[in-house]
């Protein structure tokens, strides 16, 4: 898998990890955008304290959290582009899941040795098509090593937001997988079938890991 997909993918899952230490008063729930991003933080913590919790146990849990707070359909459709146009509903079927799964699976280790990073939750900005904008900014524990900008691009409203899209310093999560993707799937002969493969086999790997 491309290295420049590993390590945007792992950066946005570790700015959920420093959710966990969002900061309650700049979370207003007057601001209710906001206050579905830090809330996610919560739930978050929640799952990384609990020691008790298996690998898989822990696993799985997380990826209730990405199903159920990411837009899921829409980010995997938007990264596969023009690719999707020419996919069956079975491969767009299989597609969907392993691209839950590929990245869960991958991250769920990141996220386990957070280290100490503090998020602050600066407000929100309309955004277009009906989108809310999340700013954010992520403190790193290590002293004079600068703040990372993470905006969380949301759609919905409250009781019903989802995220669509992370930038993490200006760069797009979603616009960074949508290029990587497509490139797996040139150098595979222009099938979303070796993309599905790729990351299957990615999911493996690590799961024999453990």
């Amino acid at each position: 898998m491309p290295g420049r997909i590993n390590r945007l993918i792992g950066a946005a899952f570790l700015m959920l990890a420093a959710l966990c230490s969002v900061r309650p008063a700049l979370a207003d729930a007057a601001d209710p955008a906001s206050h579905f991003i830090a809330d996610l933080g919560s739930r978050a913590i929640g799952i990384l304290s609990d020691k008790s919790l298996a690998t898989e146990d822990r696993r799985q849990q997380f990826h209730v959290i990405f199903v159920n707070h990411f837009d899921v359909p829409a980010i995997g459709k938007f990264v596969l582009g023009r690719y999707g146009r020419s996919a069956t509903p079975e491969q767009m079927d299989a597609y969907q899941q392993v691209f839950q799964d590929y990245v869960v699976s991958t991250y769920n280790t990141r996220l386990t040795s957070y280290a100490g990073q503090t998020l602050d939750v600066i407000g929100s900005t309309p955004g277009e098509e009906g989108r809310t904008i999340v700013k954010s900014r992520i403190n790193q524990p290590a002293a004079g090593t600068p703040p990372i900008q993470v905006d969380w691009v949301v759609t919905g409203a409250e009781g019903g937001f989802k995220i669509i899209d992370v930038v993490i310093g200006g760069v797009s999560m979603a616009l960074t997988q949508r290029s990587e993707f497509g490139s797996v799937i040139q150098s595979g002969g222009g099938t979303v079938d070796a993309l599905i493969t790729r990351l299957r086999d990615q999911v493996a790997a690590v799961n024999e890991q453990g």
